[in-house]
């Protein structure tokens, strides 16, 4: 089972039509996790917090971390957690980002690519983007499920306008559990 996806787009060409079609305006939804990106180039940092923390039940408890943010956050707009998370993303940040196998571009780079994420919540399917002000309702979640509903939007919302860009999904599942085998 899918609890969330994380899509990752051309940012200039996407934002472009985005702009010609019309902004969606955030929907008011107090039960989805949202927070903005105040970092630059960490929007997959942002969407993996978008779909860890509206999922956190469902993968699994342990992370100090996780839980020491969400129990500051609750109640917190997008933009305090966006404050309260830039301080962590910037100390891994230093931390990492040398260590790895592949130079990190600058912090400052102009990536053209974007992460967003989508989770459901109470039967409906939200696009979570670090950019906007709040989560964006997709819809209602059929029988197919989360994922089913994912290549539909991302391949009508993303992919048909520009069938030669280049795309990807990552899929997140619940923790696997004894019961479960």
């Amino acid at each position: 089972p899918c609890v969330a996806a994380i899509f990752l787009y051309p940012f200039s060409q996407v934002e472009a039509r985005k702009r010609a079609l019309g902004t969606q305006q955030p929907a008011s939804a107090p039960e989805v996790w949202h927070m903005r990106q105040d970092v630059s180039n960490a929007c997959g940092s942002v969407a993996i917090m978008h779909s860890v923390m509206n999922n956190l039940d469902r993968i699994g408890e342990g992370s100090s971390f996780l839980d020491s943010f969400r129990e500051k956050t609750a109640g917190a707009s997008s933009a305090e957690r966006a404050a309260l998370f830039a301080p962590a993303v910037r100390d891994i940040h230093d931390s990492h980002a040398s260590s790895g196998q592949t130079d990190a571009p600058a912090p400052t780079a102009d990536l053209d690519f974007h992460f967003v994420a989508y989770v459901e919540v109470r039967g409906r399917m939200y696009e979570l983007d670090g950019n906007n002000d709040g989560p964006i309702d997709c819809g209602e979640v059929a029988d197919g499920g989360l994922l089913r509903a994912v290549c539909d939007h991302v391949k009508a919302a993303y992919i048909a306008p520009f069938p030669d860009s280049h795309f990807s999904l990552i899929t997140l599942g619940p923790e696997r559990r004894e019961d479960d085998e």
